[in-house]
């Protein structure tokens, strides 16, 4: 849907099993993996940012290269961040918001924002 575009609808995992069977954690795995390109950028990122320190008063992005998405079951959310099953250190609701706006105010959330951060997958957004 346009407000939840970091959702994986069951109709992509359905699709998806007339191919070749498959759940939908390996689905959600599958569509978050970074191709090589992409892991050697931000492993270069990760270098050169290893100096910057976290601004409970800044916007945050999504690194460009990055990719998350969910899936929800059951009312369960399962969160997936470049190939790889992530739990926030929060709330379901702010992950969601994350994921699908691919930015956080650090002041708003300072706890998932600082996870975020220290896993290098958020950078400061440009100043418009």
């Amino acid at each position: 849907s346009s407000n939840t575009p970091a959702l994986i609808p069951k109709s992509a995992i359905d699709q998806a099993n007339l191919i070749t069977p498959i759940t939908e954690i390996e689905f959600a795995k599958f569509a978050t993996k970074l191709g090589t390109s992409d892991q050697k950028i931000l492993q270069e990122l990760e270098f050169d940012t290893q100096d910057e320190l976290f601004d409970e008063q800044e916007n945050y992005q999504l690194h460009p290269v990055c990719k998350v998405a969910y899936i929800q079951t059951n009312k369960c959310s399962q969160f997936f961040v470049n190939g790889e099953e992530f739990s926030p250190n929060t709330g379901d609701d702010e992950m969601i918001n994350f994921c699908n706006s691919r930015v956080i105010d650090a002041g708003q959330n300072p706890q998932l924002a600082q996870q975020l951060f220290s896993l290098n997958l958020i950078q400061a957004k440009p100043q418009d």
